[in-house]
């Protein structure tokens, strides 16, 4: 009996609460009448608000009185309406949401996407197909190396399968490398390329590899292994394709890198680029490489220059000229 006077007492007491308030209830919708949830409703000039349930439904229990209903939330316009609440009633206030539509200026964001400084070529590459085939390429603004001595072992060092053959130092640009157990001395079984042509010399019947060119002004090197290299030429270990750097926006571009190091070494290395025409540009470098060797009699002076000339009317038309000019002077004794 004592529990049920209690109850009756509290059933009494928010009944009189109850009548002493309002409350004011609604829904908000967009336009094609779907319900917007988590939408703000707050009365202005108090603390009070609440949220939209996820029907769009929302309640709030007020003091008699005329207020301002105001209803926000993203990606819609702010709307407020006025209501009235009576004690003991409730009133009913609905929201049309209308959206924001907010156009921005755009943005473009254009990288380069390498796994420390290594990828892989296209499945279709400059005409060739090369889906199935083992190919890499390495970046060589992403490796830290030397490039000033156009040292193999820090820019083709993460080719799986790789070895290597090296001079005494002397310049002579003899570094070769082999691929899977192939010889690799001055490359006789690699086909060594520069933007896709040949730069094997023939001097004594075979196609040995006698100049490199600067990995100061190589963009990237491209190396195709396997039998797919059999495409480009005779040579069955692999293609390695030296790409030239390329002119880089607007205007003229000269950058410069002077390098020295023990033993004599100086090394340097200019180059010269721009647009010629809104559908050609050129690039060319220069440099100068002299060193006195780790040994007695291996000093040595190199003067390397390079220029191309590129004309692109397609996109997938190019007309190019180009020239090497490779000069060395070694002690030999």
């Amino acid at each position: 009996m004592k529990h049920l006077l209690t109850l009756l007492f509290l059933i009494a007491t928010g009944t009189c609460v109850w009548a002493q308030e309002g409350k004011i209830q609604g829904k908000v919708t967009d336009k094609l009448g779907k319900p917007v949830p988590q939408a703000n409703i707050s009365i202005t000039g108090t603390s009070k608000g609440t949220a939209t349930d996820a029907d769009g439904y929302f309640a709030l229990i007020l003091a008699p009185g005329r207020y301002t209903v105001q209803f926000s939330a993203v990606g819609f316009k702010p709307a407020s309406q006025s209501v009235m609440v009576s004690a003991g009633a409730a009133a009913t206030l609905n929201f049309m949401a209308e959206e924001v539509v907010t156009l921005l200026q755009p943005v473009e964001v254009s990288g380069v996407r390498s796994i420390s400084g290594m990828g892989y070529l296209e499945d279709v590459h400059q005409g060739a197909i090369l889906s199935g085939k083992k190919t890499e390429v390495l970046l060589l603004d992403s490796l830290d190396g030397n490039l000033a001595q156009n040292n193999p072992r820090q820019s083709l060092g993460r080719i799986p399968g790789a070895n290597y053959s090296e001079t005494d130092g002397n310049g002579f640009p003899t570094n070769g490398i082999g691929l899977r157990g192939l010889n690799p001395s001055q490359s006789i079984e690699t086909n060594t390329r520069q933007n896709g042509y040949s730069i094997t010399a023939d001097l004594y019947g075979y196609p040995e590899s006698y100049y490199l060119p600067p990995l100061e002004a190589v963009e990237r090197i491209e190396i195709i292994r396997g039998a797919a290299s059999l495409q480009y030429g005779p040579q069955f270990g692999g293609v390695i394709n030296y790409i030239m750097k390329r002119h880089q926006g607007q205007g003229l571009t000269y950058q410069t890198a002077q390098t020295a190091g023990s033993y004599g070494l100086f090394n340097s290395f200019h180059s010269v680029s721009g647009n010629i025409s809104p559908k050609s540009d050129f690039y060319s470098y220069v440099q100068y490489q002299q060193g006195d060797g780790w040994r007695a009699n291996g000093d040595y002076r190199k003067l390397n220059a390079f220029a191309r000339v590129e004309y692109r009317p397609k996109e997938n038309f190019k007309l190019g000229l180009e020239y090497t000019l490779l000069r060395n002077r070694l002690h030999m004794s």
